[in-house]
């Protein structure tokens, strides 16, 4: 269970490698009440020298990065550094095998979000506030060979398979 508090402003730092994405990552986030975007790197090798300075709340990684390290490489090396930063990556790649790479105890607060599947801004920000308070989010679309064929012979109705479903998008309760 989380035990981190979601702090007053959100220190966010991002690595992307497209210039233009980054750019209009860097644009939308910094717009958001209560987001602050520390910096943005398209080098992993910069970001990592340069980020545990920064001591941001949580990182936003592209998977492949171009040369080098990927993003979660990159997560793993900065959390070492920043044990209670928050991650999420956000990449084209769609493989929920790339979390098995982080340690069972150390996945608190690692997300997973496709790119193809955000649609707004305020996804983003859920994800976002969700890491930063130690949650897992993980794209929909990447757990759904996970998922009981037939949620309702578990009992439930309509309705609170529909809040579950909800809750598990980071939705809060209200």
């Amino acid at each position: 269970m989380p035990d981190r508090m979601q702090p007053a402003t959100i220190r966010l730092v991002i690595v992307e490698d497209d210039d233009l994405f980054r750019d209009l990552l860097r644009l939308a986030l910094a717009s958001l009440p209560g987001v602050e975007v520390l910096a943005d790197y398209a080098d992993p090798d910069q970001a990592l020298a340069e980020i545990p300075a920064l001591a941001p709340d949580v990182l936003l990684l592209d998977i492949d990065l171009g040369r080098g390290r990927n993003g979660i490489q990159l997560g793993m090396e900065l959390r070492r550094a920043l044990p209670k930063v928050g991650v999420l990556l956000f990449s084209n790649h769609r493989d929920p095998e790339f979390l098995r790479a982080v340690p069972s105890e150390q996945l608190a607060g690692w997300s997973y979000l496709l790119k193809t599947s955000v649609r707004d801004v305020a996804t983003l920000e859920r994800a976002i506030r969700g890491s930063a308070m130690g949650f897992v989010t993980l794209d929909p679309r990447l757990t759904s060979a996970y998922r009981p064929r037939q949620i309702q012979e578990a009992g439930l109705t309509e309705r609170q398979v529909s809040l579950l479903q909800q809750l598990a998008q980071g939705f809060s309760n209200k």
